[in-house]
């Protein structure tokens, strides 16, 4: 086939790129045509608030550009990952008046929520999506504590909802989790257009040998990551269980201090992939103690990869992707007394962990390799071209 990948890069590199990379990589590998369609960020600081807001709503250049490129390369489909903010909605009209049927992966909750986590104030948050109302996170600031940010935010959703953009232009939504699905049709998205697929590894590593020490935390440091919970923990844990954290992020100074208080603490900083992975591979366990939902944490999937078990707060998509007592254990989130509990718990059954390392492989054989992905990206696009939804007219910008 022949595909355009798009994808609006942050500020900040995430899971998101890792996927959107890791997937033109995959098909590229099969032998299907890519074009990559992409934006980035960091311009947004030389704007003005007034163009910001304006190219957030309807960025007429991304639809130029794009619409240029669908003539030129007259793909089969286009597979958004992230439109917000430069690319804009404006994107899927330009598909649509083409003719050409449109995928969006949904990484986040961006489109029921103002800053995309469902989270506010260190807990989550779902007031916006309850009250089928974007006001709440206006009032809270919910885009990066800025009123005029939040305000922009709200805008693009409440006009794109309004217009039928998000539930008219299109063709399938790509959800990562059970529970990601269900939050989609609560906030309103066509429950028949909604595929459940998951992330994967690409160029996964082998699995971890038998001898192992210690546990391991591996992402970016920050407060929805719940690492505080985690550190208040093993304030008790110590050296019964050696930690390592591997990562940055704004909380990175604050880890590095408190961490070199805690015995049996120890921050490596931010890693090279390989480096990472074997840290992964040699440990015990890896903590997961997010205090929001996420979306399909790709550190649990390398995990697995390496067959190492997962100690994850119990919400979200680490609800239902990890399987207690068998790919590892779920505590209470944002709860350092029960992470305690559940490391304990975990310490106390050696033999019930060794054979957890095979369960932790056996899952990833099963659901998050490469070979799996590319099957399911090619069924969806296969599905698009034969019930594509494109005969609709396309909203007024």
């Amino acid at each position: 086939m022949k595909i355009v990948l798009a994808h609006n890069f942050y500020q900040i590199r995430g899971g998101e790129e890792g996927v959107f990379e890791a997937e033109a990589e995959l098909l590229e590998q099969a032998g299907h045509q890519v074009e990559r369609f992409t934006a980035h960020n960091k311009s947004i600081r030389f704007w003005s608030l007034p163009v910001v807001a304006k190219e957030t709503l309807w960025n007429p250049t991304s639809f130029e550009n794009l619409s240029r490129l669908l003539k030129s390369f007259q793909p089969d489909v286009v597979h958004f990952h992230n439109t917000f903010p430069r690319i804009s909605p404006s994107a899927y009209s330009a598909c649509r008046e083409a003719g050409v049927p449109v995928v969006q992966t949904l990484h986040n909750y961006r489109l029921l929520c103002l800053n995309g986590l469902f989270f506010r104030d260190g807990q989550p948050c779902e007031l916006c999506l309850e009250r089928k109302s974007t006001w709440p996170g206006v009032q809270h600031r919910c885009y990066r504590g800025d009123f005029l940010g939040s305000c922009t935010v709200a805008a693009m959703l409440k006009h794109h909802h309004a217009k039928g953009t998000y539930a008219n232009l299109v063709d399938r939504y790509i959800v990562l989790s059970e529970f990601a699905r269900e939050k989609c049709i609560q906030g309103g998205l066509p429950a028949e257009r909604l595929t459940l697929k998951p992330n994967f590894v690409l160029n996964a590593p082998s699995q971890g040998g038998d001898s192992r020490a210690g546990a391991v935390f591996v992402g970016r440091l920050s407060k929805e990551k719940g690492v505080d919970v985690m550190l208040e923990a093993w304030k008790q844990i110590g050296r019964r269980l050696p930690l390592k954290i591997i990562g940055s992020g704004p909380l990175s100074t604050e880890v590095s201090a408190l961490a070199s208080q805690i015995p049996g603490c120890e921050w490596l900083g931010a890693q090279p992939r390989a480096e990472a992975l074997q840290a992964i591979q040699s440990a015990e366990c890896l903590i997961f103690p997010s205090t929001c939902y996420e979306g399909m944490p790709l550190t649990i999937l390398e995990a697995y990869a390496c067959g190492t078990p997962v100690l994850a707060s119990g919400h979200g998509a680490m609800k239902s992707l990890v399987h207690p007592g068998r790919t590892g254990h779920q505590f209470e989130p944002a709860n350092a007394q029960s992470l305690v509990r559940c490391v304990e718990e975990f310490m106390g059954q050696p033999e019930q962990n060794r054979r957890m390392r095979a369960e932790c492989r056996a899952e990833y054989e099963a659901h998050y390799t490469a070979e799996r992905n590319l099957a399911q990206l090619e069924e969806i696009y296969r599905s698009v071209l034969d019930h594509s939804v494109s005969s609709a007219t396309s909203p007024a910008s």
